[in-house]
């Protein structure tokens, strides 16, 4: 495995699983999970180019998918890269696309970062844990670097 979180989020993903990458970078925490498939979406060109999954050049926040279209979402480190209004329509959408489950990991407090030569990579959002609490998702803050890690189990055939 890459890293800690590589571990943590394999441990919700299956081998059969389809997944989609929202703001995948380089792919440092998700190159090495095991799925049936892997997509990653990054608008920074330059990262996607180490990206070992199936690539699309795009915006997160413009970017559609039907219904249903895959079994797991991840935004891991990216929401808070986007305003909060854009990362809530965002998470509406990925609880549309998600047949599984929704993986978001994000800082529980605002943190100024460097840009690391990429514009997108400033923090722009905090997203509340109430917020996401209230939208479903079990939340809880993880070591070693105390970000909120949220996971959302989408309801089967209209279960509530």
């Amino acid at each position: 495995m890459a890293n800690w979180l590589t571990y943590v989020v394999q441990q919700q993903i299956s081998d059969t699983d389809e997944v989609l990458d929202l703001g995948c970078g380089k792919g440092a925490v998700t190159n090495d999970l095991k799925c049936k498939k892997l997509t990653g979406i990054e608008i920074f060109k330059p990262w996607l180019e180490e990206y070992r999954g199936e690539k699309v050049f795009g915006d997160i926040t413009k970017i559609e998918f039907p219904e249903s279209s895959y079994d797991v979402i991840l935004a891991l480190d990216v929401l808070e890269h986007i305003s909060l209004k854009e990362a809530k329509k965002l998470i509406d959408k990925m609880e549309k696309w998600a047949k599984k489950k929704i993986i978001i990991y994000t800082p529980a407090e605002f943190k100024l970062q460097s840009t690391l030569n990429n514009l997108y990579n400033q923090h722009r959002s905090l997203i509340p844990k109430d917020y996401l609490e209230k939208k479903g998702f079990k939340t809880k803050i993880i070591p070693p670097d105390m970000n909120l890690l949220a996971i959302k189990t989408m309801a089967k055939n209209g279960e509530v």
